[in-house]
């Protein structure tokens, strides 16, 4: 059978993508969990690479820093925001102003990862008034565990399981509007991630 989730656990798992599950491509990114929510590129300028054997020994997509991303439909949409776990194993090939992924809210403000920042802040918004924010603490072009977490209380970003960030209140839901969730970038295509997203 097919497994759903990482560790096959696949309780609550919205979207799981991976470049190497033999059908990545710039163009569409399938999403393996079973929930149809995976994220496409129709544009040509805007299309990751797919480069072989980088993570690993396992295959990526190569984000340029310029004008490449990729999007699908809304994570967060329905109750919104509240309870999130999202997961990365990528490299930042860059320092710039840049999002790992991204999606706006019904306040209008964004959910993103910002990895790291022009400024080498790793922000993490959940959404945009409910921000953990500290120094990366990363090398450039070296891969790592990402994961960005919140609960009705705090909020962390982590590099490799070590809380890099941290924001602790009470964090009270953010509905979401709809809209269409971003990998490689924040709403629209601004802020277009340099780096290498391998699952």
């Amino acid at each position: 059978g097919n497994i759903k989730g990482p560790a096959n656990v696949s309780a609550g798992v919205a979207l799981w993508v991976k470049a190497d599950d033999g059908a990545a491509s710039g163009v569409s990114w399938n999403d393996i969990s079973g929930n149809a929510s995976g994220v496409v590129q129709s544009n040509v300028m805007r299309q990751p690479s797919v480069l072989p054997s980088v993570i690993n020994f396992n295959p990526v997509l190569k984000f340029d820093g310029t004008d490449d991303f990729m999007m699908g439909p809304s994570l967060f949409t329905g109750s919104g925001v509240n309870n999130v776990q999202v997961y990365a194993v990528a490299t930042t090939d860059a320092i710039k102003a840049h999002a790992l992924f991204g999606e706006e809210v019904s306040n209008g403000q964004q959910i993103q990862a910002l990895v790291p920042w022009s400024d080498a802040i790793l922000y993490f918004d959940a959404p945009y008034s409910y921000r953990a924010q500290a120094a990366w603490g990363g090398t450039v072009n070296t891969p790592y565990l990402w994961s960005f977490l919140r609960s009705p209380s705090a909020m962390s970003g982590n590099r490799n399981r070590i809380v890099v960030a941290s924001y602790t209140a009470a964090l009270n839901n953010v509905a979401g509007s709809n809209r269409l969730f971003h990998i490689g970038s924040a709403k629209g295509g601004n802020n277009s991630f340099n780096g290498r997203i391998a699952e």
